[in-house]
């Protein structure tokens, strides 16, 4: 029945996904969306310049060779077909920029600004108008980059309204920007799993919140919504360069706290070298030697060395062990990972028309999504492993019958209060012995014994509540321990309790009763608790011996 029900409720997920599928693609509507006005990719035509020396007619997308500092300059006339309100839009990356319309200087960026940690004005969507009078526009867009490598590399420019414009940017993006805020949440989970397993001392957990939430955090700022949300694009590109610098360090912490590469030599040093070069690059930061972009190919090496570490370690145990299924889910995460981002690296240094970026968010969404399963899986099974401890030291510390506190749990009270020199408060020790057990069980059975155990041990809980821990020591002998009480306070507990207990109905003809006694340990007193404990239980059999003297003298009167 079950595995009908399971099949009958797959059937249905897929029927309703397939149903998705044929409607979206069997539905074709007018776009009511804010951008439903059509943007243009003006791709060709363009008339390069480098340093006012023309050079030709290019097509953009384009990274041309360039020098650092050198200006270089693309210009078009651009038409439109209606006198509505006009925009164009461009990405610049570390470069300065000069916009001028009709020989008219329109827009800058970077131009007039003061940069902390870089020489260059970060990477940035240029939004800039155009007059809706004319119907054609000459359009000269001038960048100039400190870094040889970004000197010559212009995006696609786009036009139209500003509406479409935004709307196309928000389309292209917000999905990175979402990514990272769910990444961000698994960060959060995790360390909440790591915050219940704290006690078991399972490090992994917590450097694995730091690189998931570096990598959440690093989607965010790649996103380029910053932009718009906080009004600055320059600080968030500062962030990203600090979030790529200090990556190797991060992703080298949290394996090196994985037990299959503690004594990995390679992940050694890859950390070492991580931690160093962090120190010296942001030294040679602050004192405005070099920047960070400058210092990208030291951190491409590191992370390549993260990357050999793990193939490194993957390989020794695959060949010591002679198993693919032996190697762990972390390491296939991770190589995935690395592999998309040199690929990424890669086709941005050779110049290839392949989108660059997109691989590497592939590859720390399936980081993190293996990562994940692995650590909740191990998480889930370390949880039931510590929920069956606890359950077996209740089991091992009371009392089957009572519930109470067994003679274990006594005695490891006991040391405590042995153990604890700075106790300042009085103790009370109280020993209860129920009268004629032995009796009862001979004549009545041991049911009623056990019954009359259990009245007795609901009675103590009942009274002893406040600062009290209760034990049955014995087969008829119970302990009460109590914190921060007097001798007066304690006398009329026990007083309470023998009348509980006497008034209380157990069988037809027969009340229970309980012989007690107690003594206050203090703290500055010169005996120790063991001592106090023997006066208490002597004093129970003494009063024990009274009761049952009293109890021979009302016989013999009758």
């Amino acid at each position: 029945m079950k595995k009908r029900r399971v099949m009958g409720t797959a059937f249905f997920i897929i029927s309703f996904l397939l149903i998705i599928v044929y409607i979206s693609r069997n539905t074709h509507t007018e776009d009511v969306f804010l951008g439903s006005k059509e943007i243009t990719a003006e791709t060709e035509g363009w008339n390069l310049s480098c340093n006012s020396e023309r050079k030709g007619v290019i097509q953009i997308p384009a990274k041309l060779e360039g020098d650092k500092g050198e200006s270089v300059s693309i210009m078009k006339q651009i038409s439109f077909f209606n006198r509505e309100e006009q925009y164009l839009c461009f990405r610049s990356t570390q470069n300065k920029v000069w916009v001028y319309v009709d020989g008219e200087l329109v827009y800058t960026y970077g131009v007039n600004g003061t940069y902390a940690l870089s020489k260059s004005p970060g990477s940035a969507w240029n939004v800039v108008k155009l007059s809706g009078l004319k119907n054609s526009y000459n359009v000269e867009i001038l960048l100039e980059s400190p870094y040889k490598f970004y000197s010559g590399k212009i995006s696609t420019v786009y036009t139209g309204t500003k509406t479409a414009l935004y709307t196309y940017i928000l389309r292209k993006y917000v999905p990175y920007f979402f990514i990272g805020l769910v990444v961000i949440l698994i960060s959060i989970f995790i360390f909440g799993s790591y915050l219940i397993l704290k006690n078991m001392k399972i490090e992994c957990g917590l450097y694995l919140t730091l690189t998931v939430f570096h990598l959440g955090l690093w989607f965010l700022v790649d996103s380029t919504l910053s932009q718009f949300m906080f009004h600055t694009a320059y600080c968030f590109s500062q962030l990203e360069c600090l979030l790529v610098l200090t990556f190797p360090l991060v992703l080298s912490s949290y394996l090196l706290s994985l037990r299959e590469f503690t004594e990995d030599n390679i992940m050694k040093w890859a950390f070492r070298a991580s931690a160093c070069s962090v120190i010296v690059e942001t030294g040679l930061v602050l004192t405005r030697t070099l920047d960070y972009v400058e210092m990208l190919p030291i951190t491409i090496l590191l992370n390549s060395i993260v990357f050999i570490g793990v193939i490194s370690n993957s390989y020794k145990r695959w060949t010591r062990q002679k198993g693919i299924s032996n190697l762990n889910w972390h390491n296939l995460g991770v190589v995935v990972m690395l592999i998309t981002g040199i690929h990424d690296v890669l086709i941005i240094c050779c110049d290839t028309p392949l989108s660059a970026g997109k691989w590497f968010h592939v590859g720390v969404l399936f980081f993190i999504l293996i990562i994940f399963m692995g650590y909740e899986r191990e998480f889930a099974t370390l949880h039931l492993t510590q929920l069956e401890d606890e359950r077996f030291k209740v089991l091992a510390y009371t009392d089957g019958l009572t519930g109470l506190g067994n003679r274990a749990s006594f005695e490891e009270r006991m040391d405590s209060i042995r153990s604890n020199t700075r106790e300042s408060e009085p103790v009370c020790l109280v020993i209860i012995d129920i009268n004629n057990l032995k009796s009862i069980n001979d004549t009545l059975g041991h049911k009623m014994g056990d019954k009359a155990i259990k009245q007795v041990a609901g009675s103590i809980e009942t009274v002893f509540t406040k600062n009290s821990f209760c034990y049955r020591i014995g087969g008829d002998e119970f302990c009460i321990i109590i914190h921060k009480i007097r001798r007066n306070k304690a006398q009329y507990l026990i007083d309470k309790l023998t009348h509980d207990i006497r008034s209380a109905y157990f069988v037809e003809g027969l009340s229970l009763s309980v012989a007690c006694g107690y003594e206050v340990y203090e703290p500055s007193m010169s005996e120790s608790i063991d001592d106090v404990f023997v006066r208490a239980d002597k004093k129970m059999y003494d009063c024990k011996q009274a009761m049952k003297s009293s109890s021979k003298k009302s016989v013999d009167r009758i």
